[in-house]
């Protein structure tokens, strides 16, 4: 016999992983950027980028994307493309 639990269907989430420290410092070095020029291009204070290259905090989904999309873009530079990555 079936139960409601066994007919149901589950939606399945493409959850991004969180930055980590060494990601978001890399990433800034990557963009030869200090901590105040790159808070500001993602939109945090400076004392934030310090806590996440630190392990005191984690961006979120939406700030973990802004620093891979900075540096996607540098990568996709240097190749020598005249077109962005989403083209």
């Amino acid at each position: 016999m079936k139960t409601n639990a066994d007919q149901a269907e589950f939606e399945v989430i493409d959850v991004m992983p969180i930055a980590s420290p060494d990601e978001v410092f890399s990433t800034r070095q990557l963009l030869s950027l200090t901590q105040g020029q790159f808070a500001k291009e993602i939109g945090v204070t400076e004392f934030t980028i310090w806590r996440w290259e630190n392990g005191k905090r984690q961006p979120s989904e939406t700030q973990t994307k802004a620093i891979r999309d900075l540096g996607e873009l540098k990568i996709f530079s240097r190749m020598g493309n005249s077109e962005s990555p989403a083209d």
